[in-house]
């Protein structure tokens, strides 16, 4: 079970599991979300951050996915963001407008529209459908568009680190199991 993994913190009145479990069904139902919430991990060094969301994206996408990271290039983004379903975004602790405006429209649904190449004046068009979930020490998501849509699930430092190679292939010969509970 990926959230008997986690080293949550324990904040008054937020049951954090609980929220995991509520926006891990959100995934499911993205017909019917206009919005979609974006959720964050957040914690210090060695707190599973990376590891919990790799873990989430290999149960849902298969042993082929992996968490990545933003370039400077907002079309690698609009890229990102239309061809997956599901992608994690690694280590955001520094927020640009352009990474803050394409997390909005995400969160809020939006379709991209843009000029085909190779032509002069023809439209093309992708819908993007895809839920994003974030790992960062120190978030800087301080646009209240975006506050507003996060869901924050702390975690605090692991005592002793575990293999991870151990947990993915323990995680991933449990995949079938998992994912017809949950269907």
């Amino acid at each position: 079970n990926i959230l008997s993994k986690l080293n949550l913190e324990k904040k008054e009145n937020i049951d954090n599991v609980k929220l995991l479990e509520l926006w891990f069904y959100s995934l499911f139902f993205e017909s019917i979300m206009n919005t979609k919430p974006l959720l964050v991990a957040i914690g210090e060094k060695g707190s599973g951050k990376t590891s919990s969301l790799r873990r989430l994206g290999e149960l849902l996408m298969g042993k082929n996915f992996n968490v990545t990271s933003v370039s400077s290039d907002i079309k690698d983004f609009n890229t990102l963001i239309s061809n997956n379903y599901f992608i994690v975004l690694d280590n955001m602790d520094s927020s640009t407008t352009q990474i803050n405006d394409t997390l909005a429209r995400i969160s809020t649904g939006q379709t991209l529209k843009m000029r085909d190449y190779y032509t002069t004046n023809k439209q093309v068009n992708f819908d993007v459908k895809c839920f994003v979930a974030l790992t960062s020490r120190k978030p800087q998501f301080t646009r209240d568009d975006i506050a507003d849509r996060l869901i924050c699930i702390f975690l605090k430092r692991f005592d002793k680190f575990q293999n991870e190679n151990k947990i993915k292939k323990e995680a991933l010969s449990k995949r079938n199991q998992t994912m017809s509970y949950i269907v």
